[in-house]
């Protein structure tokens, strides 16, 4: 006997005293979807992790990240960070735990995990089942679609727990953070290929009107975005500006309805703060007759990797190849 068919068999122990319980506790219409989501929901967890936590918890868990799952508008993400109770939950944990549900796409889990890093807590467990679902017209769960049906809408069920904390403002805060987050995640994923199109838009036109730049720097530069836009770079953030002049200070003005991913602006805003706030002599650098600008951002990134965001520039010249 192999150790995949040892822990295999680990895990459906475990999870057999957790479906004795869905079949004692759940009134018999709802019992055999309740047993096919615990099923999905523990099934691909370490045996080791599930045999720490008692049957009843674990039944706890479950259900009660189903009930969560129950209404939800598309497009946007659940999250709740609680201290679950016998009293309050039916089930305990000695850890804080946080709850998510969204639309299944990438850079989830990487980007919840490095929000909980970023704040100092330890990670304990994460579940992360993704389940194909299906929902009435307003957003109400109705059931357990099964992984070949098709059409299929899958949904991530992030189950995390971190240390216990006590204070309600802190359980509040990283639950306004994720969410700030995920908000993040879904505008890079939903905007990825328009990015990567407007790159190749990009290269195309260094094609059509040639910078006033020497050719070799010129030719460099293409094979380098066309290497960048072949899946070598993790897009997350695209922003068309003007540079004009206000009240004697070089500014960067946004184009409209350019920004892209993580950059998507306000509708009130006009100018590019972080590039005004930068001194003067680094604001000159933007006249440089020089196709691209590479460097590290002074935003450290809440999607998919942690530390500081690459920033690459690509210059417009006008007619006067300023």
């Amino acid at each position: 006997m192999n150790t995949d068919t040892v822990e295999r068999d680990h895990r459906e122990e475990c999870l057999a005293h957790v479906v004795e319980l869905v079949r004692a506790k759940v009134a018999p219409e709802q019992c055999g979807l309740l047993e096919a989501f615990v099923v999905r929901y523990f099934g691909q967890v370490d045996p080791e992790d599930l045999a720490e936590r008692q049957p009843a918890d674990l039944y706890g868990a479950a259900l009660s990240h189903w009930n969560f799952a129950r209404q939800r508008e598309p497009g946007g993400a659940l999250v709740r960070v609680f201290n679950p109770s016998i009293e309050g939950h039916g089930w305990q944990s000695t850890h804080t735990i946080i709850e998510i549900v969204n639309d299944d796409m990438p850079f989830l889990v990487d980007s919840v995990t490095m929000e909980v890093n970023r704040v100092g807590l330890t990670l304990h467990l994460i579940v992360h089942p993704i389940v194909a679902v299906n929902r009435d017209s307003d957003g109400t769960l109705a059931g357990v679609a099964p992984e070949d049906a098709q059409p299929v809408h899958r949904e991530s069920f992030i189950h995390v727990e971190v240390d216990r904390m006590i204070d309600p403002a802190q359980l509040d805060a990283l639950a306004a953070n994720l969410v700030r987050v995920l908000g993040d995640v879904r505008e890079a994923v939903e905007d990825w290929t328009k990015m990567q199109s407007r790159l190749l838009a990009v290269v195309a036109e260094l094609d059509q009107r040639p910078p006033p730049v020497p050719a070799d720097e010129c030719g460099e530069a293409r094979a380098f975005l066309l290497w960048l836009a072949d899946n070598h770079f993790t897009f997350l953030g695209y922003r068309r500006h003007e540079l004009v002049t206000i009240d004697g200070e070089a500014a960067l003005r946004i184009v409209p309805d350019s920004s892209m991913g993580i950059l998507r602006e306000g509708p009130s805003q006009e100018i590019s703060a972080s590039f005004s706030a930068l001194p003067p002599e680094v604001r000159a650098y933007a006249r440089r007759p020089e196709l691209l600008v590479i460097t590290k951002s002074t935003s450290r990134s809440t999607v998919h990797r942690p530390g500081y965001l690459d920033y690459i520039a690509i210059k417009r010249f006008g007619d006067r190849a300023d």
